[in-house]
């Protein structure tokens, strides 16, 4: 075998072993239950301002009196600021707004991402929805 085929062999399995490495564990089954990263389902932007705005990541948690506290990263598309505003809806076990946090309004510079974050005023409330509008 030449020198440079048995170099590239020993350094493709130098490359596959590091695959096989170990998942680490950041805090177990406790962390898990005290810290949810939700998929953006729960993140609504209007149809004409979609391709302006995402959600980079949204973390649920729990104060320690029981209320829900969303955590919220909203990245900017734009090549250009962007003024936005962004608010919670809580909703009741039925599904039904049971509260609304004021509008937050902040500028995106481009590409970057600003985190916000809503507190549930009561224990109860389970399910909410992030929305967010671009100020045109």
């Amino acid at each position: 075998m030449k020198p440079s085929a048995r170099l590239l062999l020993v350094t493709a399995l130098l490359g596959l072993a590091g695959c096989s490495s170990p998942m680490a564990d950041f805090g177990g089954h406790d962390a898990a239950r005290k810290y949810s990263v939700r998929s953006t389902d729960n993140f609504v932007v209007d149809a004409a301002d979609q391709n302006a705005v995402s959600c980079t990541g949204l973390i649920e948690q729990r104060t320690p009196d029981g209320r829900l506290k969303v955590t919220i990263n909203i990245k900017s598309r734009e090549g250009a600021p962007i003024q936005t505003q962004a608010q919670c809806q809580f909703r009741d076990a039925q599904g039904l707004i049971a509260e609304e946090t004021p509008w937050q309004a902040f500028t995106l510079a481009a590409g970057d991402t600003e985190t916000l974050s809503f507190v549930a005023s009561n224990s109860e409330l389970r399910n909410y929805s992030v929305r967010v509008r671009v100020i045109h």
